[in-house]
């Protein structure tokens, strides 16, 4: 099986391993780190001696969670690049569309009327939504 990964340096095309069984020491095609950055995100050095530890451990890909400020750029791509780590950048948008529930405009759409946590995730809840926005 192959796998194209697109990015600004294109490697192109590259061989996937095969799944292994439950003796493999190995069982993923790809493993996948996922750092959650809401609250406190590290500062940028840690990932000159996380991304290299990461690899050794034979992660191919940090899966990087954050809402609404992403606070690196350029040198980030130049750290993972180096250590053949890919970026896969996370921003909740439907997980998180519950919280215009407390407002009392969208109070209708809730699945129970004293919990906002709580919506019907309907084509016409999404619609309307998206048009009131």
């Amino acid at each position: 099986m192959f796998s194209l990964r697109v990015d600004d340096n294109t490697h192109g095309v590259f061989r996937r391993r095969r799944g292994g069984g439950p003796f493999d020491r190995r069982p993923f095609v790809q493993t996948i780190v996922h750092l959650d950055l809401k609250g406190a995100p590290p500062i940028l050095s840690v990932y000159t001696w996380l991304f290299p530890l990461l690899r050794k451990l034979g992660v191919h890909g940090v899966l990087i969670e954050y809402e609404d400020m992403f606070p690196y750029s350029g040198p980030l791509n130049s750290i993972a690049e180096m250590n053949d780590i890919e970026v896969i950048p996370l921003v909740q948008t439907f997980g998180h569309m519950e919280f215009i529930l407390k407002h009392p405009p969208f109070a209708g759409l809730r699945e129970r009327p004293l919990e906002v946590g709580v919506a019907y995730f309907f084509v016409d809840f999404q619609q309307h939504v998206f048009l009131a926005c």
